[in-house]
């Protein structure tokens, strides 16, 4: 499905138009273009935030229009539409930001998105909403991954555990508005992971909104009363022993 939404400036009046396709398949590339790649047909098409009685095929993205720039590093994508009325418009995209109501009214998902630019497709939205993959710190959205001098950064978040207290925090507070639950998969069942409400990677342990054992399979932690905080990794013991945790994400 193909749509246009229209946005429409402070000044002006102009309307600003984009075209959004709603389909599994990958569509005609147009610079601007936005593709919500879902199998389920798009009824629906809006900027804004979820709401409970939204219909099944509703599609939303998070974002604001602007004429200027937006400034280096705060994590959105510019999108410049054609001209419309002799000006350019722009949309400012918050990544990892598309959602669709999917079997139930109501039940926003997050799904894969793209926009074109440049003749290319520009993935800003998953459906998985990691937190951390295989190395993959998700800066835009982490600030990166921070911790104290028992901890390793790599491919993995690496707890080292030897009558230490190894913390790992992500560096910015995680917006968890429209999220229920939080994975963790790591190499060895041993420490916690969770939401604190401080950054703090040298305190004795973290601040814990809310906690769980980590595992050796996604393992999942219900978040649903919790509307922000730092996502944490923490362990403790007298003997060695150490943690890799290779997977944190959102749902």
């Amino acid at each position: 499905m193909i749509g246009q939404c229209f946005l429409y400036g402070n000044g002006g009046g102009n309307p600003l138009g984009y075209s959004v396709v709603c389909q599994a398949a990958e569509p005609a590339k147009k610079e601007g273009r936005i593709w919500v790649k879902s199998s389920v047909p798009m009824t629906y098409f809006e900027f804004g935030d979820p709401w409970e009685s939204a219909g099944v095929g509703t599609v939303l993205i998070r974002g604001y229009s602007g004429a200027e720039d937006p400034a280096a590093g705060n994590c959105v994508i510019d999108a410049i539409n054609g001209k419309v009325s002799g000006i350019r418009n722009r949309l400012k995209i918050n990544p990892y930001s598309c959602q669709q109501v999917q079997e139930t009214a109501g039940n926003f998902v997050y799904v894969d998105a793209y926009i074109c630019h440049s003749d290319a497709w520009v993935q800003f939205s998953f459906t998985n909403f990691f937190l951390f993959n295989d190395g993959d710190q998700r800066d835009n959205i982490t600030g990166g991954w921070e911790g104290n001098n028992q901890t390793e950064i790599g491919t993995t978040l690496k707890l080292k555990v030897a009558n230490t207290r190894p913390i790992v925090s992500t560096a910015k507070a995680i917006d968890l508005t429209g999220f229920t639950k939080l994975h963790c998969v790591a190499d060895t069942a041993f420490g916690k992971f969770g939401v604190a409400g401080i950054k703090n990677v040298n305190a004795e342990a973290p601040d814990w909104d809310a906690s769980a054992s980590i595992g050796t399979t996604d393992t999942v932690l219900d978040i649903s009363s919790i509307q922000s905080g730092y996502i944490q990794c923490f362990a403790v013991a007298s003997w060695s022993v150490t943690v890799n945790i290779s997977k944190i994400w959102l749902e």
